[in-house]
């Protein structure tokens, strides 16, 4: 019996991490990525390297896998398309659709009433003074691709939203600063048979915004996860 074959689109550390835990399990895994020096080349059984553009490559590593996931949200729609059966995708394209866009994301949010930061979708320069006004502080950050702190900065009541406008370069959201003890992560997994599987809760420390650590088992409740198995029923893998 051959062993099944993960295709990772993306080669970053979650990737080289997948890779991993896939040997560990004597599973295969082939990554395709556009650097060709990334750090899953090399922790994976098979590499591709080649453009998320590139429809003919994307079509033939798809045709080389039983299953296909990403690493991280930023995979363009466009790359997930070009894939003919789409039922090799773990998790679906709604998931991405619903990830990559922080206003998409948030609004999908509110409809399942889990409780996040107040937000306002920026478009003028009167949404920069109602923020000020109501939020007194906040952060701006861009709808699309931002990651550890990128494409963020404070806004404060005193800055002049002039400015603040004009620094403006991308699609982006204003959201209220609040107060906060510390991030958590939680996994959750199903499989093809929709039996489910939460993993322990992670505290995660920052430096300069990037993550880096993250300590599990913690002493939280599994009450905290109630919110998080909320959206992963709603969400539409």
């Amino acid at each position: 019996m051959t062993k099944p074959i993960i295709g990772i689109l993306g080669g970053g550390q979650l990737g080289m991490m997948l890779c991993d835990a896939a040997k560990e399990i004597d599973i295969e895994t082939h990554v395709f990525c556009p650097d060709d020096d990334c750090p899953s080349k090399g922790r994976s059984t098979y590499f591709s390297v080649g453009e998320y553009s590139d429809e003919e490559k994307i079509i033939k590593f798809s045709n080389s896998v039983d299953f296909i996931t990403y690493e991280f949200e930023n995979i363009p729609i466009k790359t997930i398309d070009f894939i003919k059966d789409q039922n090799k995708i773990r998790p679906g394209k709604q998931s991405l659709l619903l990830t990559q866009d922080r206003l998409t994301e948030k609004r999908f949010l509110d409809k399942l009433n889990i409780p996040i930061a107040p937000y306002k979708d920026l478009k003028t320069i009167d949404d920069v003074i109602s923020a000020q006004n109501e939020f007194i502080n906040s952060i701006v950050k861009t709808r699309t691709l931002g990651y550890d702190g990128k494409g963020q900065f404070n806004l404060r009541q005193s800055d002049d939203p002039n400015k603040v406008f004009n620094r403006i370069v991308n699609k982006s959201i204003i959201e209220k600063r609040i107060p906060f003890e510390f991030e958590v992560s939680v996994i959750i997994g199903r499989d093809i048979n929709n039996n489910t599987t939460i993993f322990p809760i992670g505290k995660n420390i920052h430096e300069n915004h990037i993550l880096k650590h993250t300590f599990s088992p913690t002493n939280l409740s599994k009450k905290s996860n109630q919110p998080t198995y909320r959206l992963f029923r709603k969400n539409c893998y």
